[in-house]
């Protein structure tokens, strides 16, 4: 698989040893998948009101591009950096966020075995009527692989 992600994605089966009754430690997690600044902006925040309301934590995917000259280990720029980029934009929004910076090819749409089948993905960016941007034919594929996509539209 082309794509290399950075970070623990959640697990569907975590099975931990607390003595609370199992309907309150089940977080389901809200997937952002980030996009450009406004459009993550808007994801965010219609995800905070999402989490608030399904009790879920927040998961942001974000895809990181490195150019097939380089090795897929070994980015221009480092992932720690981008992680760092989104990780001031959900503290502007005063929201805890888990960020996993996703290493993958150019024109990689490989994203969604990332997210788990029966997950939420909030997807942000601006709409056109006629031609769909890339922010929508991305929401598109990912409905296409079977998964729930909800687009935010950006108000720039």
């Amino acid at each position: 698989m082309p794509i290399r992600s950075i970070g623990q994605l959640p697990s569907q089966d975590d099975s931990s040893t607390s003595a609370a009754p199992a309907a309150s430690r089940l977080q389901l997690p809200v997937y952002v998948l980030a996009t450009s600044s406004d459009g993550t902006r808007t994801a965010l925040a219609a995800a905070r009101s999402h989490a608030r309301d399904l009790n879920a934590r927040i998961v942001m995917l974000v895809p990181h591009v490195v150019p097939y000259a380089r090795s897929i280990e070994h980015p221009v720029v480092s992932p720690d950096f981008v992680a760092d980029r989104f990780r001031s934009l959900a503290r502007e929004l005063s929201l805890e966020v888990s960020i996993h910076v996703c290493l993958c090819r150019p024109q990689d749409a490989a994203l969604a075995p990332l997210v788990p089948e029966d997950a939420v993905i909030l997807l942000g960016g601006r709409a056109r009527r006629w031609w769909r941007t890339r922010e929508q034919r991305l929401a598109h594929a990912l409905r296409r692989a079977g998964h729930r996509v909800l687009f935010v539209q950006a108000d720039r």
